[in-house]
């Protein structure tokens, strides 16, 4: 697309002198426009971070710009049907005015990918990417929470403690009060760790509390002269039944307050140890799924493992015989008295055959959906070089 020239100077000029002959407007008001429209250029400019040159103000740089990092807004999540790696916007080159692309394809993540707030960005043309620079983006996800019943009147993103202890010194264990929201928090926080730790053929699954999210304590704790100080851990195990979750603390002692009503939350992005740095995740494979379900078990943001509906399955005794228990007449457990005992014929359980109505069943290592395969891409809302 080429910018048109709608006005060359000298036609301009005269269709302005001519409105000031025919008295339609006064040379104040005429300088009044200028200066307005000076500072709207200004202004957009600006908010655009597009630098005016001798050469023109760049109206259809600013304009493509600001239109693209509206259709990439920061956070926003679509699908597209190619790999397009992110394109930084070049203020030297006029080639990045139609290239330019602030967005990450999570779909070609093989991991989790860095997002820093400080230096230049560099090796954007394939995955890993070396470094994204977009302080923007580290903020919003830095700040972003888990959330239980995210947008509702109930909304809860802040877990009460009931107990606390540290053993052998840097080992510390809290226990959550007795809530369905805690014990939903923490079911997901699992799930999510277990996402982290899955094989590449999705066969197995250790959790990697290193990849999952990082749990905030927001007061500082003392137990037994030993204080577990407020901040960012990382997890090293969860357990929603119990409620309890274990992390490693510094070695130190007596510093800080009690908290009377101490509270933690949890933050998907976060990377412990640092302050300038933030994290989004590879949705190879992935679908999306709408939070906010009736069991609080999509929690946003965070992943899940494929599972299928439990069910019973049909056992069918091999040979003539039709039942898998007899018992003997008389003694304990029958009607007379009796007891019972298993059938010698072997029984199998039903395979996974065709039942002639539904066709014959399709098997893999995961429960998958009917679906079309396309790139997800998260919108960084801006990215300079």
């Amino acid at each position: 697309m080429v910018a048109e020239n709608l006005y060359t100077p000298t036609a301009f000029g005269a269709d302005i002198t001519g409105q000031v002959q025919a008295g339609t407007i006064t040379s104040a008001q005429m300088w009044e426009n200028f200066i307005k429209s000076g500072r709207e250029f200004k202004y957009a400019h600006a908010q655009a971070n597009v630098t005016a040159n001798d050469g023109g103000h760049n109206l259809y740089d600013t304009i493509k710009k600001m239109s693209i990092e509206t259709d990439c807004r920061l956070g926003k999540i679509w699908a597209e049907d190619d790999f397009k790696p992110p394109v930084v916007w070049d203020t030297t080159s006029k080639t990045t005015v139609d290239s330019y692309f602030p967005a990450i394809d999570m779909s070609a993540l093989t991991d989790t990918q860095v997002i820093d707030s400080t230096g230049s960005s560099s090796g954007l043309t394939s995955v890993p990417f070396t470094k994204i620079v977009c302080p923007g983006a580290v903020t919003k996800l830095r700040a972003l929470k888990a959330t239980i019943r995210r947008g509702k009147a109930t909304q809860k993103t802040d877990f009460i403690l009931s107990t606390f202890a540290v053993s052998g010194g840097t080992t510390a264990t809290l226990v959550f009060a007795v809530d369905t929201d805690t014990t939903a928090i923490l079911a997901a926080f699992g799930e999510d760790a277990s996402v982290a730790g899955a094989t590449a053929d999705l066969l197995t699954y250790t959790p990697d509390f290193m990849k999952s999210w990082v749990m905030n304590l927001s007061s500082s704790l003392i137990t037994g002269g030993t204080t577990i100080p407020s901040g960012d851990y990382v997890m090293t195990s969860v357990n929603s039944g119990t409620r309890t979750v274990v992390f490693t603390i510094p070695a130190t002692t007596n510093v800080g307050a009690t908290a009377s009503a101490a509270s933690c939350s949890f933050y998907p992005h976060r990377i412990v140890g640092s302050t300038t740095t933030a994290r989004i995740f590879a949705s190879q494979g992935r679908v999306l799924q709408g939070a906010n379900d009736g069991l609080l078990e999509n929690v946003s943001p965070g992943r899940r493992r494929g599972r299928f509906q439990g069910h019973r399955q049909d056992l069918t005794p091999d040979g003539s015989n039709k039942t898998l228990l007899t018992a003997t007449a008389g003694t304990a457990g029958y009607a007379g008295g009796g007891s019972f005992s298993l059938q010698t014929t072997s029984s199998t359980g039903n395979a996974t055959n065709s039942d002639t109505a539904n066709g014959t069943p399709r098997i893999g290592p995961e429960t998958d959906v009917r679906s079309t395969t396309v790139h997800y891409y998260w919108g960084l809302g801006a990215l300079e070089a």
